[in-house]
Formats: C-alpha cells, sequence, structure tokens
C-alpha cells in the first residue's frame, strides 16, 4: 500500500518533501456493521461505488451517526529522497506508526470494550492508559444526550467499535476472537 508514495518521491525527483501525518479519530465506524458482520459471520462485503453511494445518501439523510470526530497532527515527517526498495516501506511504517500514537479513545469506545471485555468502565480506561492510549479530550458544551451515539446492542457491534484501539489490544483480541486476527 505504498504506491501513493512511491509516486510522491518519483514526481519530486530528488526535491525535500514534507509530510504532515493526520490521523483522524471516530467514535464510531462508517463501516461498523460490515466489519460486525465480517467477524461474526465471515461475511466479506467487496467495497463498490455502489455501496458508497448509498452509504453516502444515508450520511446526507441523517441516518448515519459516527459520532464526534477528532483530528490531530503528530510531528511532520521528511519523505525519502528516492526508494531503493526498503526506504518508502520503512517510511510507511513510520506514518503508521505515527498515526497509532496519536490514536484517542472516547467514553464511547470505554463504555464499549467494558461491555464486551465484561470489565468495569474503570478498569478498562486504567488499563488503555497503561497501554499508552490517550484520552479523547472532553469538551464541556458536549451534549451528551443529544450528540453521543448509543451503545451497540449486539455483541460484534460493540467488539466492531473497539477496533478504535485494536492496534493495542491486538495480541490479546487474537485468542478470544480470532476471526478478527486472520
Amino acid at each position: 500500500k505504498t504506491g501513493f508514495l512511491r509516486s510522491v518521491v518519483e514526481t519530486t525527483e530528488g526535491q525535500e518533501t514534507v509530510v504532515l501525518p493526520l490521523t483522524i479519530n471516530y467514535e464510531g465506524l462508517s463501516d461498523q456493521t460490515s466489519l460486525a458482520n465480517e467477524a461474526s459471520h465471515g461475511l466479506h462485503e467487496e467495497m463498490s461505488l455502489r455501496r458508497l453511494m448509498n452509504w453516502m445518501r444515508s450520511v446526507f439523510a441523517g441516518n448515519v451517526n459516527i459520532g464526534r470526530v477528532y483530528i490531530s497532527a503528530s510531528e511532520n515527517m521528511v519523505m525519502p529522497k528516492s526508494d531503493n526498495g526498503q526506504n518508502i516501506q520503512k517510511f510507511a511504517y513510520a506514518i503508521q506508526s505515527r498515526h497509532q500514537s496519536r490514536v484517542m479513545v472516547s467514553n464511547y469506545h470505554i463504555k464499549s470494550a467494558s461491555l464486551a471485555l465484561e470489565l468495569s468502565e474503570e478498569v478498562v480506561l486504567e488499563a488503555l492508559l497503561e497501554l499508552g492510549c490517550q484520552i479523547w479530550p472532553e469538551s464541556s458544551d458536549y451534549n451528551m444526550a443529544t450528540l453521543a451515539r448509543t451503545m451497540p446492542e449486539n455483541r460484534e457491534m460493540v467488539w466492531a467499535s473497539m477496533l478504535q484501539f485494536g492496534h493495542l489490544l491486538g495480541p490479546f483480541i487474537a485468542i478470544s476472537h480470532p476471526m478478527w486476527s486472520l
């Protein structure tokens, strides 16, 4: 998945190119239902223009609620001036590492993890902090009653919401939820 980065290196012809990794945190995933179906039934839905257009229609109709969105930037990075076969791959991993370091968890994610893992919210929060996870900055003007996502009723949907910080729990989820580790 480094084609875009390789094309930038090729088109800038040795010039210094600076990349600013942006991390976009969502409370909910746009394809959370698809992920839950895939995890529980092994049903993988291919992405298509038709599915995208149907989803966009649902968004504009107000039928899709992904909750709040929080955007944060990492420190800028200088792209390699050439690609010897390994430079771009290493650079892509560095970008991914920066993205993962900026992932934030909201109260919604903590509640979901609490339900999925059958632990108290306090225990989940303590564990996430111990793993180095950043907690979503809460706003005093945020109206939880009108804007907060409702907690999923389906157990697989609860697990899907935990994907926000899944990179931290990967080794643990592989044991308890093997379909997600394939």
